[in-house]
């Protein structure tokens, strides 16, 4: 199955390639990062529970994927019994490995993957617990280094799952991860999934969801940028069945010379489905950041009810927002509204603060926090969303941080 799902990757790779600078969906991301550079292929570094403690953003109790330069760590892992759970180059099916659309790097990670996670939560049940599924860099100063990834997620007719997805790196060498999570819920099911980008500033990524969603379905998408040299997360949202569910957050803060790049596209492909897109972001120094939303209504989805926002918050004189929040609407009987803010910090409100003997760090701070907090609150994890807010807070000081 998976010599097959490979041979197919790199057939398409042959015939379509990879991105290039000109390429409409590319034009913004600096490609030469990735492409200027010859990469040799990840071994595992030996992480140690203690190591992985420290890498991680919070403690969270419960399941638990390790992923140690591009292969399962299962001797760090915590699996649910009876759950079909672990790494995916044990069994899958080509169909889920590599859908019809798939090409460019999601493609390139098919062709090249090791390992990455496989989770079906069977119909009816709810898992009790989260589960965190961590992927580790370990880079070397001598030599760039690469680790691919696929993952899969299947929820059967009414199952529920919390997963955690969070990236972290360590090492001051250059690394390049490139990953896809494909996820299917069928009939009923909801699915609360937080993607967590936190590698080291010389690590690149590149990082696909691609999501269906069957009748009554609910997915809710938390994507938290917070570090990388570059990093590019792109979602594929289908609602195929009626009455279906997204909602898309994204928060990402940025400083220096990072760029960080968010592209999303989301598509109502029958009547009744509802979507909510809001990503924010605060950048500071010459960081640069990237959204393009877009909304495709296909023929004969009425009653489809969609938003997307995109809104930037700029610290710095230097930094650079690129938003492109937008629909394509095929039916006449919808609910559909967008909109995109880029703005610096109120003179007024800082004025107001220092007035009443708060510093300029901290009403700087408290501001920032502001501006962010409304992403906290969509958060269930209660671990996660107060570790998040921990370094907002300090992010008076981003240029620093």
């Amino acid at each position: 199955m998976i010599e097959g799902a490979r041979r197919s990757a790199r057939w398409r790779l042959a015939e379509r390639g990879l991105p290039r600078p000109g390429d409409e969906d590319w034009r913004f991301t600096p490609l030469a990062a990735i492409l200027g550079k010859s990469y040799t292929a990840a071994r595992p570094a030996g992480l140690t529970e203690a190591e992985l403690e420290g890498l991680c953003l919070a403690p969270l109790d419960g399941y638990r994927l390790v992923f140690d330069n591009g292969r399962l760590a299962a001797e760090l892992s915590r699996l649910p019994q009876g759950l079909r759970c672990g790494g995916l180059a044990d069994e899958i099916d080509e169909a889920l490995l590599l859908g019809p659309e798939e090409a460019g790097f999601g493609a390139l990670a098919a062709a090249r993957f090791c390992d990455g996670p496989y989770v079906v939560i069977p119909k009816g049940m709810k898992l009790d617990a989260p589960l965190h599924v961590v992927t580790v860099a370990t880079s070397a100063e001598e030599q760039p280094r690469e680790a691919h990834y696929r993952g899969v997620v299947v929820l059967e007719p009414g199952a529920e799952a919390v997963i955690v997805e969070e990236a972290v790196g360590r090492g001051g060498g250059e690394f390049f991860t490139n990953s896809v999570t494909r996820c299917e819920l069928a009939e009923g099911s909801r699915l609360e999934l937080y993607r967590l980008m936190r590698e080291t500033e010389p690590l690149v990524s590149v990082h696909g969801l691609r999501a269906r969603l069957g009748r009554d379905a609910g997915l809710r998408s938390h994507v938290v940028g917070l570090g990388g040299a570059l990093a590019r997360c792109d979602a594929d949202v289908v609602l195929a069945g009626e009455g279906c569910e997204a909602e898309l957050n994204g928060l990402y803060l940025a400083c220096r010379r990072q760029h960080l790049d968010f592209h999303t596209r989301v598509v109502h492909a029958v009547p009744r489905g509802r979507s909510r897109e809001l990503y924010k972001g605060v950048l500071d120094g010459q960081a640069r950041s990237v959204f393009d939303g877009l909304v495709e209504v296909l023929p004969g989805a009425q009653k489809t009810d969609a938003h997307v926002y995109n809104k930037n918050l700029l610290l710095s004189e230097g930094g650079l927002a690129h938003t492109k929040p937008e629909f394509k609407i095929h039916a006449n009987d919808v609910q559909c509204r967008h909109g995109a803010t880029v703005g610096q910090l109120s003179e007024d409100a800082l004025f107001y603060l220092r007035s009443r003997g708060v510093g300029t760090a901290q009403a700087r701070s408290l501001l920032v926090y502001a501006f962010a907090s409304e992403m906290l609150g969509r958060m269930a994890l209660t671990k996660v969303r107060e570790a998040l807010a921990r370094r907002i807070e300090a992010a008076s000081g981003l240029e620093g941080a």
